[in-house]
């Protein structure tokens, strides 16, 4: 079983096919979390060691390099449950097939960011 943080941007329903797949889901909206900034989102599934899920990948990417940053400089000692984005629009059925899939052969996503590149049809991790 995974748990996941899902961001405001994300459809509800996702929530509910992550738990059908044996995941344990929470959307943002559940916590309370509702417009509060991705910061807050960053950190909230960070909290609660969630691996954060969200379609914002363009708002997501740069706050993962500056956590990174911050924790390599010694600045920052948190660390997160991983970031997964798709690059480009995707129903909430296929994302949702495609995160259980990368979860499932993948041991631990730890302070890590994967996107999904929809027209390669591939996973790459962000440095």
């Amino acid at each position: 079983m995974v748990r996941f943080y899902l961001d405001e941007n994300i459809a509800v329903e996702l929530r509910e096919i992550l738990d059908q797949l044996s995941h344990y889901a929470v959307h943002s909206y559940d916590l309370g979390n509702r417009s509060i900034s991705d910061p807050e989102h960053r950190l909230a599934a960070a909290e609660t060691e969630r691996i954060l899920v969200t379609y914002n990948r363009r708002d997501f990417e740069p706050l993962y390099q500056f956590w990174t940053a911050l924790n390599s400089w010694g600045i920052l000692s948190q660390s997160h449950a991983g970031i997964l984005a798709p690059v480009g629009e995707i129903s909430t059925d296929l994302w949702a097939g495609l995160v259980h899939d990368f979860v499932s052969r993948r041991q631990d996503l730890r302070n890590q960011m994967w996107v999904w590149w929809r027209q390669q049809g591939e996973w790459r991790q962000l440095r």
